[in-house]
């Protein structure tokens, strides 16, 4: 792997070798701080000669590199390695000999953290095991040629926690009144193993002639007392060697301190009540034991609140008693707790809420409560929320996370498809949601039809009466889904809510007996009766357009009322938070709480040891998400997906069209045999040229991808392709084109591409398939046709889009064969551009349509076929139609 300028690099992709899993990396703004520069280039570097020492010497600190889900989930499990070398006993006695295995729960827990990345359908529990072992390999490889201590060696590494010494810190309750606590520091002799301890005043004795190995043992001590003011002061005062005893304000000093001697590879013994709930203060909260009157995100639950010390319970002027206390340490029902006036104050006011709120706790309301408060962990929370579920909403939840399918819906007879067993999956849970009344995000990867899935359920909706379900989209989608409606689903009676097709004024009379009204984002916001009436299911369509809160376009879309709101979108939702949170508010709105409460919320959760793993498990519930790379998906699919990519004419396409078109037409008349073969292959050309880009027609050079519906479509599928760090193949039928595409490719991806057409030398093409092949990331290649549809082996790529169609699907499938071949290890995506209301569509209807096209007749005959048409039929076929989504507005 060659080594790249991270500076020049969108992203960087990492490859751990023997495994398969690929890790995203995007170093975003690495020249705005000189050290993170430094460090993630000193990583990359050392990763391209050992990627396993890499990421051992990674775990010693906390990682200054940019967010990657990936990287930081590698991280994090090298870094629970390196944890665990700092509990061996006696570390440098067993350096080239320690041999350690990740517990069971911890591998449980990592893999319930497992993010959304490309290649993370390889992980699993062996996975994780061998990676481990690979960690441990690389540390005695370290030992081997390391001169010094372990510790030392830690030291080196920047580590910000260190192994256990020798030292141990002793901390007991004493019956003493006045002064409660003892304390005593030990250390283990060399030779006495790790059994026996003696008092740390003995080592003054032991080692008074050997002033060198005294100050190493004490090393530990002198660490952690640069942090800790009360060590530092019995440090100074030699107080260290004695015992002690200890009031109850020092013992909470010392308790409070712990974790920074632990961190210093001190060992301490201290009373078992401090590191559990026993001297902590929560409030119980005890909701949902019977099932309310309805099933929805507005349904009222039972619910008891209550306070508790350990599994005693307390009252409320017991509580209010403690906040009177000293801070520190107070005897309490005879129990010792901390006593934190900040942290008890806010349990107090949470106590307090909850009370007057304990007869309007919704289901949403629990679920939320549950993501804020009961999710804390003991150390991050000194008074955290204890929630207890009832009967009745654990049941709910459980049914929630292992994603219980409702099988009852019935498509009924006028259905048209086929589904697979992971869509007829999908359905049964978007047909569950819907039930329970809960918002959903189906966020099938691109290409394993969302479509399908959603047209299923309004069908199986229709069966059980009067249906009103209205449907968001992009312009440029309102053709390919009516054009699948009338395929697969004939007896949805479809509308579509657009000035082509209402009139400027936007009246909705025809619309009250419609199953499916379908509008676009923009529409929305003009067409004020939209929100004036409460669908049964609203779908939004490529839903990361609201994915920005603040926008007009978010807030018109969120004020729609619906008795079921469904959102689709490819893109994983994990990666910018922001987004999340406005997809839920549409969805569900207030299980993620307000903007500010889930923005400080998340900034705590990146502080915290298991990460974003709360909110993921919170959210994953109301999110289907199947990908391509996924084992069980790969065995239900075939092995090449086709799918159509409609495109808008921009209003210049639109214009120049027409005027060909009607040229055309008074030409037709006065031409016969092959003069009227010319004008018609001529003309057919030229509209084929006008449907790319206007320049291409003019024979200009600047092509503006605002002119081009072709350009904006194919932006929004590489963008795609670009985040999950693929690569595509891009084929057109003329070389003129390949230029401007690989320089809008090469802005869209952010790096360069390869161009191949008929004009490359021979020995030119090996090179760039060699290049494209390589394991160097070239995001794309753009090829003519003729050149580069044959004889090519390209099987990095899994994506391939003709740009413009040759409506030969021999040479089609030849082209598309570059990349679905021997070799290839995914599953390919193919994408064919069709204008809609153009020649495009129209012939493509055709070839679907007649089952000889469909079979390679057309083939043999190219494209000369449509010149045996009669007159009414080519002008028919070359006529501009100016349906809703023809034109971009």
């Amino acid at each position: 792997m060659a080594s790249a300028p991270l500076s020049d690099s969108r992203e960087l992709i990492f490859v751990i070798e023997r495994s398969g899993l690929t890790l995203d990396w995007s170093p975003a703004d690495v020249a705005s701080d000189p050290e993170i520069a430094r460090v993630e280039r000193a990583f990359y570097e050392e990763w391209l000669r050992d990627p396993d020492m890499a990421w051992l010497h990674a775990g010693f600190r906390k990682p200054l590199l940019p967010e990657s889900e990936g990287f930081h989930f590698i991280w994090e499990w090298s870094r629970q390695f390196v944890e665990a070398l700092t509990r061996v006993d006696n570390l440098e006695a067993q350096r080239m000999a320690v041999h350690l295995k990740p517990s069971a729960t911890a591998i449980r827990e990592a893999l319930s953290r497992t993010p959304d990345f490309p290649g993370q359908h390889v992980l699993d529990a062996r996975w994780l095991e061998n990676f481990w072992s690979r960690l441990e390999q690389a540390f005695h490889t370290e030992m081997t040629h390391y001169a010094g201590t372990v510790f030392e060696y830690f030291l080196a590494q920047g580590a910000d926690i260190q192994p256990q010494g020798r030292i141990f810190f002793h901390l007991v309750e004493s019956k003493d009144a006045d002064t409660p606590f003892a304390f005593l520091a030990t250390y283990a002799p060399e030779e006495s193993g790790q059994g026996r301890h003696v008092p740390l005043k003995n080592a003054l004795t032991a080692y008074q002639d050997a002033p060198h190995q005294l100050l190493t043992l004490l090393s530990s001590v002198s660490r952690a007392a640069e942090d800790s003011g009360f060590l530092a002061a019995l440090l100074d005062s030699g107080e260290i060697f004695q015992p002690l005893k200890l009031s109850h304000q020092d013992a909470y000093r010392f308790l409070k301190d712990v974790p920074l001697y632990e961190r210093a590879g001190i060992r301490c013994r201290i009373p078992k009540w401090w590191k559990g709930t026993a001297s902590r203060v929560r409030a119980t909260v005890a909701v949902g034991e019977n099932p309310p009157s309805r099933v929805g995100t507005d349904a009222i639950l039972d619910f008891r609140v209550g306070l508790a010390l350990g599994d005693e319970p307390i009252t409320e002027d017991e509580l209010r008693a403690l906040l009177n206390e000293t801070e520190g340490l107070a005897y309490l029902k005879g129990k010792w707790v901390e006593v934190d006036h900040q942290a008890l104050q806010s349990l107090l006011e949470t106590f307090e809420s909850l009370t007057q709120r304990a007869d309007s706790m919704t289901f949403l309301d629990a679920l939320r409560f549950e993501l804020y408060h009961g999710q804390a962990s003991e150390d991050d929370d000194p008074t955290p929320v204890q929630i207890s579920h009832g009967a009745w909403l654990q049941d709910v939840i459980n049914r929630l996370k292992q994603r219980t399918l409702d099988t009852s819906f019935n498509l009924g007879p006028e259905w048209r498809a086929e589904l697979r067993e992971y869509q007829e999956r999908g359905v049964a849970w978007l047909w569950q949601m819907r039930q329970w009344g809960l918002g959903a995000l189906l966020a099938d990867d691109m290409g394993l039809g969302k479509t399908v899935q959603v047209l299923a359920l309004l069908t199986a909706l229709r069966q059980n009466g009067p249906l009103s379900a209205l449907l968001v989209v992009p312009a440029s989608l309102l053709g390919n889904w009516t054009d699948e409606m009338e395929k697969f689903s004939p007896g949805l009676k479809g509308v579509i809510a657009h000035p082509s097709s209402l009139g400027q004024s936007g009246s909705q009379e025809d619309l009250d007996d419609a199953d499916v009204v379908m509008t676009t984002y923009s529409m929305v916001q003009r067409y004020d009766w939209l929100r004036d009436r409460t669908w049964d299911v609203l779908v939004l369509d490529e839903a990361q357009a609201i994915k920005n809160p603040g926008t007009k376009q978010a807030r018109a879309v969120k004020a729609l009322s619906a008795n079921f709101r469904l959102a689709l979108t490819g893109t994983p939702v994990e990666n910018r938070l922001t987004d999340l949170w406005s997809l839920f508010d549409f969805l569900n709105r207030g299980l993620l709480g307000a903007p500010q409460e889930f923005s400080r919320y998340t900034k705590e959760l990146a502080q915290r040891p298991e990460g974003y793993g709360p909110l993921r498990q919170m959210v994953s519930p109301f999110i289907l998400r199947r990908v391509k790379t996924d084992r069980a998906i790969i065995q239900d699919l075939p092995e090449k997906i086709e799918m159509t990519a409609r495109a808008t004419l921009a209003r210049r396409q639109a214009a120049l069209y027409w005027d060909v078109v009607e040229h055309f037409n008074r030409q037709l008349e006065k031409v016969e045999g092959a003069n009227r073969k010319g004008l018609i292959l001529a003309t057919l050309m030229k509209l084929k040229q006008i449907c790319n880009h206007p320049d291409q027609y003019l024979g200009q050079s600047l092509f503006d991808p605002q002119e081009s519906g072709k350009f904006e479509r194919l932006k929004e599928i590489v963008e795609t392709i670009r985040d999950r760090r693929e690569r595509v193949l891009v084929f057109t039928q003329f070389r003129e084109m390949t230029d401007p595409l690989s320089t809008f490719l090469g802005s869209t991806f952010g790096r360069p591409g390869l161009v191949l057409h008929g004009q490359t030398p021979v020995p030119e093409r090996r090179r760039l398939v060699q290049a494209f092949q390589g394991p160097d990331y070239v995001p794309f290649m753009v090829l003519s046709l003729k050149a580069g549809g044959v004889g090519l082996n390209l099987t990095q790529a899994n994506h391939v889009i003709h740009f413009d169609r040759w409506w030969n699907p021999a040479v089609e499938n030849q082209a598309t064969d570059r990349a679905f071949r021997i070799g290839q290890t995914k599953n390919v995506v193919v994408h064919k551009f069709v204008t809609v209301g153009t020649i495009e569509e129209k012939i493509e209807r055709m070839i679907r349509d007649k089952h000889q096209l469909a079979q390679d007749i057309v083939p043999t005959l190219q494209e000369k076929w449509i010149g045996d048409l009669d007159n009414e039929t080519l002008m028919q076929l070359f006529r501009l139609e100016t349906r809703e989504s023809s034109v971009a507005l």
